[in-house]
Order: C-alpha cells, then sequence, then structure tokens
C-alpha cells in the first residue's frame, strides 16, 4: 500500500483520509475522557493514553488507505524508523531496569507493514516498558516487603514524569498521582487494577 502524492486526485483523497481520521479522533478523546472504571470513580489514565497511539496509527492507516505505498515523512513514519526510535531511546536509557529484566529488542508492532505510526511512538513504549517493569515490582513486593515495593513506586513515578514521557501521556484530571500517592499510604487497590489493565498483569 501507498500514498501517491504526484496528482491531484490522490492529494484529494489523502484530505479526505485526514478529515476521516481527525473526526475519528475527536470521538475518541470524548470517549476517554468520560470512561470510567466498575466502581465509577476513576478512569484508567494509561488508557488514554492507549487510546491516544491507537489514534495516532489509525489516522495513519487512513491516510493510508488512499493510496498504495506509506509516505513515511513528516509526523508519520513507518515502523522500521519507529524501531529504531525504540532502540536508541533504549541504547540511552537513562535509568535502570529492575533486577532481571530486559528492554525487549523490538519495539511493538500494530498493525500492518505498511501501516505508518507518529513520530515518538517508539520511544514512548520504551518508557512505557520501564514504568511497568516497576510497577511490577511493587505489585509483587507490596504485601512482603514494603521498602522495595516503594522504591520500585518512586523509580515509576519518576520514569512517569520524564519530559519525554508527558509528551505523549493525556492526564488533565492528575488522576495518575492520585493512584501513586494512595498506593503510598499503602492502599494499592486503584494500582493494581491500572497495572493490570495497562501493563498485562
Amino acid at each position: 500500500m501507498h500514498i501517491a502524492i504526484d496528482d491531484g486526485a490522490n492529494r484529494g483523497r489523502r484530505a479526505n483520509g485526514v478529515k476521516q481520521a481527525f473526526a475519528l479522533m475527536s470521538l475518541v478523546q470524548v470517549f476517554c475522557m468520560n470512561v470510567v472504571d466498575e466502581k465509577g470513580d476513576l478512569v484508567s489514565v494509561m488508557r488514554r493514553l492507549t487510546a491516544v497511539g491507537f489514534v495516532a496509527i489509525l489516522i495513519c492507516g487512513l491516510m493510508a488507505c488512499q493510496g498504495n505505498q506509506p509516505a513515511d515523512d513528516g509526523a508519520f513514519v513507518a515502523w522500521t524508523k519507529i524501531n529504531q526510535e525504540y532502540r536508541d531511546t533504549v541504547t540511552s536509557f537513562p535509568y535502570p531496569l529492575p533486577e532481571g529484566v530486559q528492554f525487549p529488542k523490538d519495539a511493538p508492532r500494530d498493525g500492518q507493514e505498511s501501516q505508518l505510526y507518529e513520530r515518538g511512538w517508539g520511544a514512548m513504549q520504551a518508557y512505557i516498558f520501564a514504568e511497568c517493569a516497576y510497577q511490577g515490582v511493587v505489585v509483587t513486593h507490596e504485601s512482603t516487603d514494603m521498602v522495595t515495593a516503594l522504591a520500585a513506586l518512586d523509580m515509576a513515578q519518576e520514569i512517569h514524569g520524564l519530559p519525554e514521557y508527558q509528551k505523549h501521556f493525556a492526564d488533565p484530571d492528575g488522576l495518575w498521582q492520585d493512584v501513586v500517592d494512595k498506593a503510598k499510604l499503602g492502599d494499592f487497590s486503584v494500582f493494581n487494577q491500572f497495572y493490570e489493565t495497562d501493563c498485562g498483569g
């Protein structure tokens, strides 16, 4: 599949794809701002992040469907470039991972070979993986070793707060901080739900 950009007809189809994508993005944004968990008290913040990532990929998909080959330029690039972005981020990652944990060789891959991704998506996967790794340490030790659990929670929070992470993260209501604050007071119930949902448990 590719996007031909050398004639007016294909430019028109690409523009229509962009319009469809932004319409869908508006719908997903409304959805993300209103989804609540079963108790009705908190939104899973990482679900918003996942939705944002999905919309970025969906935009590219709709654009790519207008032709026969990915444009692979500007804000959207092919998976090979995203994977290199991920590998570069892993190589220079500013924090160690928990003992016994290693970054996967490649970034996760969504969609078909022709799929395009928003720039920054590959790097973000490294930060998400590291945060989830430390969240896993919290869940493992919260009942047996509070010192280790809280130290891991601090690391997860520090990674979460990095500018590179926040650039692609939507949490206008500060719900993640609420979850962390409860965990630091000994209530890990919501934190564990987030870990199960957002990191695959």
